[in-house]
């Protein structure tokens, strides 16, 4: 480790050695999660601000010995499946032979761990080698993917000081992943069932939310593509339930829940959907010719729209990421315009009258938001979004043709 350089690292090295505990170098090169608790522990008296750091480590450590990814380097003494503590004669043993992590512990073949206990470390006294076993028997009930690592002496710890990276960004990113664990599924999953309406499996409906990681959408069109399947957005039901007198749609007769308004409503969202499902036909046509022989007209069903699955058809354009993130975009796009258009009609009509919407006007909405999806990713400028965007203005110039041609007829 470097040397001292401030006065705070000299207050804690002092620290340690005034209470005879292990020096910082020896905690950051052998020493395992409870370890860092036992000195976390012995400072609570002594420094706090000290005792709360050992014990973010310990716990650090504690999750680190738990993923797939990091359980081989976890110091051996102080582990958290110790089975014995190592006595002091022990821990110098395994300190001047290099005893240190986990996969020392596994035999190595082939430049990967298997499962069969290291025969080198037979040499080792009768007590500490018993230990051993015991410990790495434990370790290898649980986990299994021996093949995917290789021995290594440096500790996580030691490894991530040596590379600075930024320790507690990591250790943010475990808590944040063993806190959605526990969560499980958000609980606008259980109300859905509860009110009888149909949800996916568990896998489809947390992907729902994974919308929020493609860059390509803006953050407010993320967040009411976020709201639908959470069931946060503001609906004439949730108005009655709040104590107001209507909970009709403002287009229709039937209760506007969040489901009718972006999804069901035949006035407004449903008839929209159709025509934005021709147009997404056309698009792709213009963006994949070579794959218009066999491919099928696009159909958008109740999971693309309010889970974000994949649109099946996709698979017979052979459709690349790309345009899979491009009718994502177009589609949450269409999902806040529905949104914003309803809010402005509850807005602007004061009456009791239901809101006319005609088929003429629908496909104005459509053509506008379609408009905005192209001139958004001509404004990006990369070749790619500049392809999808034309192709994109060709489908809508071709769905225009179809519905003139139709209406001839």
């Amino acid at each position: 480790m470097a040397e001292p350089n401030n006065n705070l690292l000299q207050l804690l090295l002092s620290t340690l050695e005034d209470a005879g505990l292990p020096t910082l170098h020896d905690m950051v090169e052998i020493m395992g999660p409870k370890e860092w608790q036992k000195v976390a522990d012995t400072l609570r008296q002594k420094n706090l601000v000290f005792s709360q750091a050992f014990e973010a480590v310990a716990n650090f450590y504690h999750m680190q010995a738990k993923q797939k990814d990091t359980w081989p380097y976890v110091a051996i003494i102080g582990h958290s499946k110790e089975p014995e503590e190592f006595t002091y004669l022990e821990k110098e043993e395994l300190k001047r032979r290099h005893v240190v992590t986990v996969s020392q512990l596994f035999e190595e073949r082939g430049g990967f761990l298997t499962s069969h206990f290291n025969m080198r470390l037979n040499n080792l006294t009768p007590r500490l080698t018993f230990k051993l076993r015991l410990l790495q028997r434990k370790i290898k009930t649980v986990f299994k993917n021996f093949n995917e690592h290789t021995q290594c002496q440096n500790t996580l710890l030691n490894f991530f000081l040596s590379k600075q990276c930024n320790i507690s960004q990591i250790f943010m990113k475990l808590m944040r992943n063993t806190a959605d664990k526990t969560i499980g599924t958000p609980p606008s999953r259980l109300t859905r069932i509860r009110d009888h309406i149909s949800v996916p499996d568990v896998d489809t409906y947390m992907k729902a939310y994974d919308i929020c990681k493609i860059s390509i959408i803006s953050s407010k069109t993320k967040e009411i593509a976020f709201q639908i399947p959470n069931r946060t957005l503001w609906s004439q039901n949730k108005a009655f339930l709040s104590g107001h007198h209507d909970r009709e749609c403002p287009y229709c007769e039937p209760t506007e829940s969040t489901e009718h308004m972006i999804l069901n409503c035949n006035k407004m969202a449903y008839p929209l959907w159709e025509e934005a499902q021709g147009l997404i036909s056309q698009f792709l046509e213009k963006l994949l010719p070579d794959s218009r022989v066999g491919a099928q007209r696009v159909r958008l069903t109740y999971r693309n729209i309010i889970y974000h699955e994949p649109i099946a058809e996709l698979k017979t354009y052979k459709a690349t990421p790309a345009t899979h993130k491009v009718l994502l975009l177009l589609i949450c796009e269409i999902k806040r315009d529905l949104y914003y258009r309803r809010v402005s009609a509850m807005t602007e009509n004061q009456t009791e009258q239901k809101v006319v919407i005609s088929s003429l006007k629908r496909r104005f909405i459509l053509y506008a938001t379609v408009q905005k999806v192209i001139s958004y990713l001509e404004y990006l400028g990369t070749a790619t979004w500049l392809r999808h965007a034309r192709s994109l203005s060709q489908g809508l110039m071709a769905h225009k043709d179809q519905i003139l041609l139709n209406e001839q007829y």
